[in-house]
């Protein structure tokens, strides 16, 4: 049977067929309670790039034998820096006050720890998710420690509960410069994110960066000109 969208199956079940047809799979760990699923059990995300700030995805790859020969299957992949379950056991203490459109925010069924790459912002985030990982929302912390502190405060138990995905700086910057290479800065290579702007007209990007120091290079060779 061709595989769809609403294909579930335990992941030792994938076939060659259904890492084709949908390259990314994750644990639908939020349908449990469906009759004859359970944890083993996951779904293909209608996605062709591996999204940043997720956990325990099946992403399809290609193996290279000692032989010489090349072999399909899938590897593991965790893009966010920390991560817990607060409905496995961890219990809701109402030690927190994170408000959202007015109405407090309570508890949640899933945390994760992330930081940016780039930015001013240099503080550890907590996003407040549900048991799909939609972010409800954010706090944070000036270190991965304090975070988890934080997350204790509010659940009791959960320390034992976090996974450490141990994804780099380097590597998740080497993510996003693969799979964003056409919007990155055609003159200095910067992604999106390292600039605060980016012009963009027929296939060439030039962030704002660039633009200044052109305009200041211009403006001194004005000035040389004249004098």
């Amino acid at each position: 049977m061709k595989p769809t969208q609403k294909t579930r199956k335990p992941i030792d079940k994938l076939s060659l067929a259904d890492i084709s047809a949908f390259p990314i799979w994750e644990f639908a760990t939020d349908e449990e309670g469906i009759a004859g699923q359970d944890e083993t059990w996951v779904r293909p995300l209608p996605a062709r790039e591996v999204p940043l700030g997720a956990y325990s995805l099946s992403v399809a790859a290609e193996f290279e034998a000692p032989t010489g020969a090349t072999l399909r299957g899938i590897v593991s992949i965790n893009t966010a820096a920390g991560y817990a379950a607060t409905d496995n056991g961890a219990r809701w203490t109402g030690r927190q006050a994170l408000f959202v459109d007015d109405h407090r925010l309570g508890a949640v069924p899933r945390l994760a720890i992330c930081r940016n790459l780039f930015g001013e912002l240099k503080d550890y985030l907590i996003f407040h998710c549900d048991s799909k990982w939609n972010v409800l929302a954010i706090a944070g912390a000036p270190t991965f420690r304090e975070c988890k502190l934080r997350a204790g405060r509010w659940y009791e138990g959960l320390s034992k509960h976090w996974v450490r995905t141990n994804v780099t700086k380097r590597s998740a910057e080497r993510w996003l410069r693969t799979h964003y290479a056409n919007s990155m800065c055609s003159v200095c290579h910067r992604l999106p994110a390292e600039a605060d702007g980016m012009f963009s007209k027929r296939n060439v990007n030039v962030c704002f960066v660039c633009v200044r120091e052109m305009h200041r290079s211009i403006v001194a060779s004005q000035g040389e000109n004249g004098a």
